[in-house]
């Protein structure tokens, strides 16, 4: 008879007694149950109790546990029980060899990682093991990396046990190394991984690293291959697909016992603002994070659909296609709009700073010139395409219609011709002077050349989403609070409602393309993110407006 203690998280998650979870928890701790009684496996509760025992000895370096023993929660012993616990009769080897654990942040899903990875580096029986700590970037893998180096200075404060380096630790006792890898797949050849950990899977856009670690494992005779990630936005990438499959195992569809997986989020209907709600994504809820923070981050959120998206993503774990992240509503860019002219008496005396996005055939050339004046910020906006656009491609009634309402300029032949656009530039300083021209490298050698010889100064402007990430920010603010002035040409409004936001491990954020459709044009949006990226730099400007501050 199998001790209670090791039960007692599934029954209790299958009885409603104490543990709200999700859908997904309740069938995978009904699927866990019926593990006890196939006749093909067993419990090796030592081998289960030996991992618990030993995470719980990790000191932790950080937060207000800090010194204290790491201490598991009960949904954290289940799933080590799930991982560990579960031999084969016919050789007693681990019946789990793919884990795949979907918590919100601050869980502590990292920190679990991070300590069984060190188990697996010390205390599996394996001779020469190999751990790997590998992410979409090389800094993601890091932060669990550097979480198990935290433990092992504690540990061993001499040095007498471990071997510590930046990116790797050896433990000489058993000839056995851990280290954080690059993300590039192409440098990861070579690799006899025992076990890895691949950190925030969900920004992974292809499977080249996952399928690199998962072939590395080969000649292992009970390897640990673990995928650890919150939600993310893109439904198309590698992890979701992943996920998907998991939710078959757990619904019956599909049959692999080697995979043990663990998804913590809301169901379908379930009200965000309910904090009932709230555990069954945060299963940590008010140990590692509050329901005070999450409450203070809802309330943020609320004004702002691109921060109700992220707070969605990461604090309830839900998965949102970017097209649930608009990043400025329609109604504020209309709200925005207005008819102006740079010759009207509120401009006399101002000067400006000009974005441009070239391009050379189909994409729109944009330039926008943005004045500061007074707490508001004017853009007014010029496109050009070259009159081929006008004959094929899906946009070319549209493109006709603005070229007969005079918002479009078209040049003859199949180029945009550059020097129609130098000249209206020219024409356009005569009037606001140009403080500088902002650009984006591609496709502009040869106008900013000929624009720096008639005297403008020209600044490359990055493309990043790490360059980007500020005027991107900012004009959400502005336009949000009315701060923004945009000239009454529906190209501009068209571009916004082409615009989606993807962001980076930091937390960086730049518009792109809806659904990467190469038809669904932003040059505009780019050459007014470049003039304000650019303004920005400048010592003079007003850093705070509406409650915000950067």
């Amino acid at each position: 008879m199998i001790d209670e203690k090791y039960t007692s998280y599934a029954r209790d998650v299958i009885d409603g007694k104490v543990v709200v979870v999700c859908q997904y928890i309740r069938l995978a701790c009904q699927r866990y149950l019926s593990w006890f009684n196939k006749e093909d496996r067993y419990f090796d509760t030592k081998a289960a109790d030996r991992v618990v025992k030993f995470l719980q000895l990790l000191p932790q370096s950080t937060g207000k546990f800090a010194g204290k023993p790491l201490q598991l929660q009960s949904w954290q012993k289940w799933v080590i029980y799930s991982i560990f616990g579960f031999k084969h009769k016919k050789d007693g080897k681990r019946v789990v060899r793919e884990v795949y654990i979907e918590v919100a942040r601050k869980c502590g899903k990292s920190t679990l990682a991070a300590g069984i990875m060190l188990y697996m580096l010390t205390a599996d029986g394996e001779n020469e093991a190999q751990i790997i700590f590998a992410a979409n970037s090389y800094s993601q893998a890091q932060l669990a990396f550097t979480m198990s180096k935290n433990f092992i200075s504690h540990l061993d404060k001499k040095g007498k046990l471990f071997k510590t380096f930046r990116d790797q630790i050896k433990f000489p006792s058993t000839k056995s190394v851990m280290k954080v890898v690059s993300a590039d797949a192409d440098k990861l050849d070579g690799l006899n991984s025992s076990a890895f950990v691949l950190d925030e899977y969900h920004a992974a856009k292809s499977n080249n690293v996952a399928n690199v670690l998962t072939s590395s494992v080969g000649m292992r005779e009970q390897p640990l291959m673990l995928y650890i990630t919150t939600a993310g936005f893109d439904m198309t990438n590698p992890c979701y697909q992943l996920r998907s499959t998991y939710i078959d195992i757990l619904d019956g569809k599909l049959q692999d016992d080697s995979i043990f997986s663990a998804i913590y989020t809301l169901d379908d209907g379930d009200d965000i603002e309910d904090e009932s709600n709230w555990v069954k994504c945060q299963p940590n809820l008010n140990l590692t994070v509050t329901s005070e923070y999450i409450r203070s981050q809802l309330n943020k959120a609320k004004n702002s659909p691109l921060l109700l998206t992220n707070f969605k993503t990461k604090l309830m774990n839900i998965w949102c296609s970017n097209a649930n992240g608009e990043w400025i509503g329609s109604n504020y860019i209309n709200e925005c709009t207005a008819k102006f002219d740079l010759s009207d008496i509120m401009f006399s005396g101002c000067s400006g700073y000009l974005g441009i996005d070239l391009s050379s055939t189909s994409d729109l050339t944009a330039i926008s010139l943005m004045i500061p004046l007074s707490d508001k910020y004017y853009f007014k906006n010029w496109y050009y395409l070259p009159e081929v656009t006008l004959k094929e491609g899906a946009n070319r009634e549209k493109y006709a219609q603005w070229k007969r309402q005079g918002y479009l300029n078209i040049t003859s032949g199949n180029v945009v011709d550059y020097n129609r656009v130098i000249s209206d530039i020219e024409e356009i300083n005569k009037v606001i002077p140009i403080e500088c021209i902002s650009y984006d490298q591609w496709q502009s050698t040869m106008a900013i050349t000929q624009l720096t010889e008639k005297g403008f100064s020209c600044q490359p402007y990055s493309q990043t989403t790490g360059a980007l990430n500020k005027p991107t920010r900012y004009m959400e603010i502005i336009a949000r609070s009315g701060k923004a002035v945009f000239d009454n040409n529906p190209i501009i409004r068209w571009n916004f409602a082409n615009c989606e936001i993807i962001e980076d491990n930091n937390e960086n954020i730049k518009p792109v393309k809806i659904n990467k459709d190469s038809q669904k044009k932003i040059d505009g949006v780019h050459a007014m993110l470049n003039a304000l990226g650019k303004y920005l730099e400048q010592p003079q400007y007003d850093n705070t407006i509406t409650g915000f501050t950067y």
